[in-house]
């Protein structure tokens, strides 16, 4: 396999870094399905830089802005995450990265559910953060 699967891993606060080892533990984990999917180990890569970064904001967050380079450069066919929140909390910056994978035809596994970033609807929306304000709304 020429394009690469990419873990990526984030953890929101210096805290949970420290206190939330389960949640890394399962983060770390997420490499097993590129693995079962046929991706050689050579071709299966983690980007774990960004340890306390805000999934809201870009800023200071290399490692995102690195994954998001390799998939506009063509080079991964997979990103592995074990929550969408791991990506970003912000609707805008989910729907920036989901166009973006589907411009590079670039698959988002989600906790090992492969999925195409689109609802039924057409929506592309981050889908947690949808269900939160829908009900929010009622």
């Amino acid at each position: 396999m020429k394009r690469k699967a990419i873990v990526y891993r984030r953890q929101s606060t210096l805290r949970q870094v420290k206190e939330n080892t389960t949640s890394i533990a399962h983060q770390r984990k997420q490499a097993k399905y590129a693995r079962q999917w046929g991706w050689p180990e050579s071709a299966i890569e983690v980007i774990d830089e960004e340890p306390g970064g805000n999934g809201c904001s870009m800023e200071n967050r290399p490692g995102y802005q690195r994954l998001c380079q390799r998939i506009a450069e063509g080079d991964v066919r997979l990103v592995l995450v074990s929550d969408l929140s791991r990506l970003t909390r912000s609707v805008r910056v989910w729907q920036q990265f989901v166009n973006l994978c589907w411009r590079h035809s670039t698959l988002i596994a989600v906790d090992g559910v492969i999925m195409n970033g689109v609802a039924p609807n057409g929506d592309r929306g981050h889908p947690g953060v949808s269900r939160r304000h829908a009900r929010r709304r009622k």
